[in-house]
């Protein structure tokens, strides 16, 4: 079982049928079928504003930087 906003390394992906093995930092391993993958998953080295800001309330410490598109508005930028 995968959890929401959790962050796992993948391990090995199945080049076949695009399905990926990943591991959570607590050495739990989990098989996600391709599908899954496809619409359900992003890359963990980016993050909007709000998933860093509720990252931050949960007590994760690390550092946000901040690419400004011209639309940045100053509640974006609130950590």
């Amino acid at each position: 079982m995968v959890t929401a906003r959790a962050t796992y390394r993948v391990r090995d992906r199945n080049t076949l049928i695009g399905s990926l093995r990943v591991q959570a930092k607590n050495g739990v391993v989990a098989h996600l079928p391709a599908q899954y993958v496809r619409e359900h998953t992003t890359l963990a080295y980016a993050s909007t504003t709000h998933a860093a800001q509720g990252a931050l309330a949960r007590g994760h410490e690390g550092w946000s930087h901040v690419v400004p598109d011209g639309k940045i508005v100053d509640a974006d930028g609130y950590a």
